[in-house]
């Protein structure tokens, strides 16, 4: 019986472990969810930033309003090394999950840059440990999760 749990641990613990030995990010997904009074009841732009060049990383900015107000240049002169996907959801509304398509899916990093109000949700999010983030945005922060995630644990993360 102990050998049973001992190789369930051993297969649970190397599945994350496929995408570090591959060396790209394990993300093959998202899902967005707008809670009602979501960034101060304003509507969110969010970009997925798709990065494979995991060098690229230092060279981004460390802040949303920085990322936003520089995306076309940015994405200019690093356009063969990175993809944006540029989302707008407005407070009380939900994206589904949503599979990747293509080169996306070989992304060695994976950022998630939100043009929120409050300061404090204005740094990008490293999301690229995740299969499938669930992008949760909350009135003053944006919470990640697992999808899939019990709503009993997601409620008491806070």
């Amino acid at each position: 019986m102990m050998g049973k749990y001992l190789l369930l641990w051993v297969v649970v613990l190397s599945i994350p472990a496929c995408s570090v030995f591959s060396g790209r990010a394990g993300v093959n997904g998202y899902e967005v969810v707008s809670e009602p009074q979501a960034n101060q009841d304003t509507a969110t732009a969010l970009d997925i930033v798709f990065i494979y060049r995991k060098e690229l990383l230092a060279q981004l900015p460390d802040n949303a309003p920085q990322w936003f107000l520089n995306r076309a240049v940015i994405e200019g002169k690093f356009d063969t090394q990175m993809d944006v996907l540029s989302i707008e959801i407005p407070p009380g509304d939900l994206i589904p999950k949503t599979k990747l398509k293509g080169k996306q899916k070989n992304a060695k990093a994976v950022l998630l840059y939100a043009n929120y109000l409050n300061a404090a949700a204005q740094q990008p999010i490293n999301v690229s440990a995740f299969t499938i983030p669930q992008i949760i945005l909350q009135p003053d922060k944006i919470l990640v999760i697992e999808t899939g995630t019990s709503l009993f644990r997601r409620l008491f993360k806070k």
